[in-house]
């Protein structure tokens, strides 16, 4: 039973008026219930889902628990439980007895968001649902928490908190989390306090995704999935919302499944980083390696859902993929940078390697993977097409 502050409703996902209207076929097999602010008179209750009330649900709920419902075969029945405010930070959701863990895990002098005092939203909304035991938990969150540097570095921290805070609340010690990770997305954000004013940049969205997927590392049952390379430029229903919600739940779903049906093999899984190492290039600067694993290989470039200079994954093994660069970038200097492009990448599909050249005056110290541009517009994709994580690690010797 999916539960997490999951933004836009059904109806602005990708074809979510066809969706909304054929949503009567899972009517035996899903039900949903949505739990709001108290200041508005409607109390949650359960429902079987039809295509009037899916409508004001949300998408990304939605398309995981139709997911996994298929992937049941329709035979284990599926509850949707809703808890979603819009453009809010994580302190919200976490209860009240979190208190001295959210003060280990930061200092917010001033406070990053003045709206609310932390927790209000799991005391309004979140409590609704404490008596009931849950299945699994999906959150979608950070877009609020990264226009504020104190609540980026501290974000891995808080969501360890939320996950072990809400399995307690909901009497499920083992329960499997998904964390969503932030889509490319770019405006001009304040964040309401004066301390900080300016535009969330690429890198500042790398950081919060490094952190959304730092905190699911050390948690049993847990883990985050990747969607930059869903993300819509020019997305009419808001800068941090894309449309490709059928796509994303698929992917938790994937995620959700293995982990309730531990004894099956483990394939559908993004790629990770696992070693990059540096060499002098001949001519000049220097050739670096990024190593990988996780799914099926052959691991292939491919273009992201709305590039407009597009990867096509035809470059046979050992060819250079005419200027495509992944999104690598490399620092010789550490993580204050500067950070330089790489050029000319390079997919080894028989080792699920990739080499790329970077130009700088001295071995490069570390490498990251999305955080020079917004919009990647090719990424590398294993055999499942699910997508390399986000990473930022260092270098060795080859």
């Amino acid at each position: 039973m999916p539960v997490g502050d999951l933004g836009k409703p059904a109806f602005h996902a990708d074809n979510g008026t066809a969706e909304c209207a054929a949503a009567g076929r899972y009517s035996s097999s899903i039900s949903i219930i949505k739990a709001v602010e108290s200041k508005y008179p409607s109390k949650p209750r359960w429902q079987s889902v039809t295509p009037h009330n899916l409508g004001s649900f949300s998408a990304v709920c939605w398309y995981t628990g139709k997911a996994l419902s298929d992937r049941f075969g329709g035979r284990v029945p599926v509850g949707l439980m809703l808890a979603a405010v819009g453009g809010s930070p994580i302190e919200y959701w976490l209860p009240p007895s979190s208190k001295p863990n959210i003060n280990k895990c930061e200092v917010d002098r001033p406070q990053c968001d003045r709206m609310y005092n932390d927790s209000w939203f799991y005391t309004d909304i979140v409590s609704q649902y404490a008596p009931f035991t849950i299945g699994a938990l999906v959150w979608d969150q950070a877009e609020r928490d990264v226009k504020c540097p104190v609540s980026v570095a501290a974000y891995a921290c808080m969501e360890r908190e939320l996950v072990s805070s809400w399995r307690d609340a909901f009497r499920t010690p083992h329960a499997p989390f998904v964390a969503v990770q932030l889509p490319g997305y770019t405006g001009a954000l304040n964040n309401g306090t004066g301390s900080y004013s300016g535009y969330i940049s690429a890198e500042m969205v790398h950081a919060m995704r490094l952190e959304q997927d730092v905190g699911t590392a050390s948690l049993t049952n847990a883990t985050a999935v990747p969607t930059y390379d869903k993300s819509c430029p020019h997305s009419p229903y808001g800068s941090v919302h894309n449309t490709e919600k059928g796509p994303i739940g698929e992917r938790v779903a994937a995620q959700l499944y293995q982990m309730l049906r531990p004894n099956q093999p483990t394939i559908e899984t993004p790629l990770r980083a696992v070693r990059a190492t540096a060499k002098v290039a001949s001519n000049g600067g220097y050739s670096v390696t990024v190593s990988f694993r996780g799914g099926s290989s052959p691991f292939v470039l491919g273009g992201t859902k709305n590039c407009t200079t597009c990867c096509d994954g035809s470059a046979p093994a050992g060819s250079a993929a005419d200027g495509h660069t992944l999104d690598f970038d490399a620092s010789a200097t550490g993580g204050d940078g500067p950070w330089v492009n790489s050029t000319g990448a390079v997919v080894d599909r028989g080792t699920g390697s990739v080499t790329f050249k970077v130009t700088l005056s001295s071995r490069p110290a570390l490498v990251r993977y999305t955080a020079a541009s917004i919009f990647p517009q090719c990424a590398l994709f294993n055999a499942e097409r699910l997508p390399a994580m986000p990473f930022t690690i260092a270098v060795s010797e080859a």
